[in-house]
């Protein structure tokens, strides 16, 4: 081979290379440029839903934290800020049509029972007691608890409901009205038992059994509840009590086999599935919007041996933008007790 041969060979041996180089750089430079624009997407679309988040009610919460601290709080999602309401403890609280007031159960204070804040002033009004609750109970032939503790689940999740209120006790919904200090009760459910419920607008109650179903009541008598929902419509696990319903309750939220899902009751069909897949982390809660465009939701991680013990972390997610926000992370050993939004 003569000398320019392989002068020429060397030459086109070394473009090749540098072709290579290039196309690669191209490529690496590009990429770059797709994955910074998408985070730079992301970025302003996270911004946007805290920028609308301000005009929702915060979400409202009871905790008994690690350091010391333990009450009932406000969460601002757009700002991260947590106000303290009240020294009491609001287990299973839910807020009011109008999101002025809030209710829940207290345990082993000065108050106990059924309790509402007043969230304009944060004033404090027992609705009834835990003793008048079981003398309420004894008098329809229920046995109450001689003594209550938050973790036993027994009595939870009270609810405004008419001219009156609604709570659970022992997997049954119990209709508490007041007349002037004058206590009655009704249990609205006698043959099968439930874990999660709802009320509309117009005051009915929807009710999810233990075995899925939901039913819908009208007027407190269990013989004229409907049938709305099966379990095989929407496939929920059948204990699950992470569970939540639009207000116009056109649209059911709701967790099984690791997703949340958004099922559609007009379209008879799952219309947005939320996925959190993580080892040793579990989904604990679930609450929609006010609005219903935004779900927010609670990550326990599993930080010992006990599998009772989460460490929370705070989400909130844009299930038609696909937009997911992790809000906050809280520190080991803080023990959250209801939310609501």
């Amino acid at each position: 081979m003569m000398f320019g041969q392989e002068h020429d060979c060397s030459t086109a041996t070394v473009n090749k290379m540098l072709n290579r180089k290039n196309i690669w750089m191209i490529f690496i430079v590009a990429t770059a440029v797709v994955i910074s624009s998408y985070l730079i997407y992301l970025n302003i679309e996270k911004q946007r839903v805290l920028e609308e988040l301000k005009d929702l009610a915060p979400i409202v919460f009871s905790a008994g934290f690690y350091n010391g601290d333990y009450g009932t709080f406000k969460y601002y999602p757009s700002s991260g800020k947590i106000e303290k309401i009240s020294d009491l403890q609001l287990h299973s609280l839910s807020y009011s049509e109008d999101r002025s007031k809030i209710i829940g159960i207290v345990f082993g204070e000065i108050v106990d029972g059924i309790v509402e804040i007043n969230l304009s002033d944060n004033s404090v009004k027992q609705i009834i007691s835990i003793e008048d609750i079981n003398k309420q109970l004894e008098k329809i032939g229920v046995r109450p608890k001689e003594r209550y503790r938050h973790l036993d689940d027994v009595l939870t999740f009270p609810k405004y409901y008419k001219d009156g209120y609604v709570f659970i006790f022992k997997e049954n919904v119990y209709f508490l009205q007041d007349k002037q200090g004058d206590f009655s009760i009704t249990q609205i459910n006698n043959t099968y038992t439930i874990n999660a419920y709802f009320i509309d607008k117009e005051d009915r109650l929807y009710l999810k059994k233990e075995n899925g179903d939901i039913v819908l009541d009208e007027n407190a008598k269990e013989e004229s509840h409907i049938l709305l929902h099966t379990e095989e419509d929407l496939y929920i696990d059948e204990g699950s009590s992470l569970f939540d319903m639009s207000n116009n309750k056109k649209e059911i939220l709701y967790y099984d086999l690791g997703n949340v899902n958004i099922y559609n009751t007009e379209l008879s069909q799952n219309t947005a599935t939320i996925k959190h897949f993580s080892i040793y982390q579990y989904i604990l809660d679930l609450r929609l919007s006010e609005n219903n465009k935004y779900v927010f939701y609670t990550l326990g991680e599993l930080y010992s041996m006990n599998l009772n013990e989460y460490r929370y972390n705070f989400y909130i997610v844009d299930p038609k933008r696909k937009i997911r926000i992790h809000l906050k992370r809280f520190n080991n050993g803080d023990d959250f007790y209801g939310f609501d939004w």
